[in-house]
């Protein structure tokens, strides 16, 4: 929809067409939305707003004295938007990560709840009702699934010294059927147990999800271990994927405040794919901001998936669409969007309450929220989890069943 800031009154009165007064001037026509002082502010403050419960609005921020729009919603949206509460003094989880219990979603009970899409489309109603001639363009839902390569495979071209440590490793802890495993895709050249790329292919077709890859370019590290990174199999591998699919970088462990070292794999991956990487999702969800995202944007990144909480599922920032990065720091906005994540694999088999059932019934109730705002539903997987190793075998049906819920829900936007 197009729009026009004006900040001259005599210019406001003698518009014409639905028009919004952000000001304390009564006097000024238009729906009128009492300024907090936020959207004034150039520089970071000390500021954690509390929430107040609402029956039309079900929680706000910066509330204000007027019965039709009860707070200032520009600055709500703003505050929770740029991730305001973030750059704030907080204190990092051992992944030097912003913790979901310090988050005011988490605190307030509407972490499972994309608040910041209710008020938008809250205020499209207030518009509507007010301006007969307005027309809002709505998207519809979809489901993003998106996979983290971590490991490229588990035993198949790593290299001869990965391959004889994770023999010896195997054998020392008795596990015989995981060396027999390895001794196969070794020797006999069979399916290796991580080589799961065409089964979620072929299930994302099927459903008709779009899907993304992003691969670690980085081995030898405490966190950052794909295995054969510099081999030809690796290499092989990585290109063929990126001719089938959408692929970008998972930049390692450590470029939370690295600009060289994410510079550095971006060109890697590109040499393979022989082609322009401007998609990313940070390694372990690990940023920082503003640095990892200003980093990102400044290597040519221009659509990013990390904004989401590791051990927990939901919106972490209240929303279930795309987003442009805000600097705090800079005042400036940048040309890097922001995708939220709205859950992941390991968070619901990391937890020990959890089982395939519990989690599917979350995602559903989730899934349910991002439909009734028509936003995008975005699920982590790796590939390594999508094998049969590691205790995942129980999660597989899972899986297929979340597309199954995601195909269906797409279809009836079609219908």
């Amino acid at each position: 929809m197009e729009y026009q800031l004006i900040s001259d009154p005599a210019s406001f009165i003698v518009g014409e067409g639905a028009r919004i007064n952000y000001s304390d001037n009564q006097a000024l026509p238009g729906l009128q939305i009492h300024p907090h002082g936020l959207l004034s502010d150039t520089t970071v403050q000390p500021l954690m707003p509390e929430t107040h419960s609402h029956q039309e609005w079900s929680t706000i921020l910066f509330p204000a004295d007027n019965d039709i729009i009860p707070f200032d919603v520009f600055a709500a949206s703003f505050y929770i938007l740029s991730r305001y509460e973030e750059y704030q003094p907080h204190q990092s989880d051992l992944h030097g990560r912003f913790k979901v219990e310090d988050s005011i979603a988490f605190q307030s009970g509407f972490l499972n709840f994309p608040l910041v899409d209710h008020w938008a489309l809250h205020l499209k109603w207030i518009l509507s009702n007010r301006y007969h001639t307005l027309e809002f363009q709505l998207p519809a839902f979809r489901f993003y699934s998106t996979v983290d390569i971590d490991y490229v495979y588990q035993y198949h071209g790593i290299g001869f010294i990965w391959y004889w440590l994770k023999l010896a490793f195997s054998l020392m802890r008795f596990r015989f059927q995981d060396v027999f495993i390895q001794l196969k895709v070794g020797i006999t050249h069979q399916h290796d147990p991580y080589d799961t790329y065409t089964w979620i292919e072929e299930l994302c077709k099927e459903s008709q999800v779009d899907m993304h890859y992003f691969v670690l370019m980085r081995s030898g590290k405490r966190y950052d271990r794909n295995a054969g990174i510099r081999g030809d199999i690796f290499k092989r591998t990585i290109h063929l994927l990126s001719t089938r699919c959408t692929l970008g970088i998972h930049p390692s462990y450590h470029t939370i405040n690295n600009p060289d070292l994410i510079q550095q794999e971006i060109k890697q991956l590109e040499k393979i794919t022989g082609h322009t990487i401007h998609t990313s999702r940070q390694h372990y969800l690990r940023y920082a901001l503003p640095h990892t995202m200003q980093y990102l944007s400044d290597s040519g990144i221009t659509h990013d998936y990390s904004v989401g909480y590791a051990n927990h599922a939901g919106f972490r920032a209240s929303t279930a669409h795309p987003f442009a990065f805000f600097n705090l720091s800079t005042n400036c906005e940048t040309h890097l969007l922001l995708h939220p994540v709205t859950s992941m694999d390991v968070t619901f088999k990391n937890n020990p309450e959890m089982n395939p059932g519990k989690a599917y019934s979350e995602v559903e109730q989730l899934m349910n929220e991002v439909k009734k705002v028509n936003g995008i539903y975005i699920h982590i997987w790796h590939n390594s989890n999508l094998s049969d190793s590691g205790g995942w075998r129980v999660w597989r049906e899972l899986i297929r069943k979340i597309h199954t819920l995601a195909a269906s829900k797409q279809q009836q936007e079609i219908d």
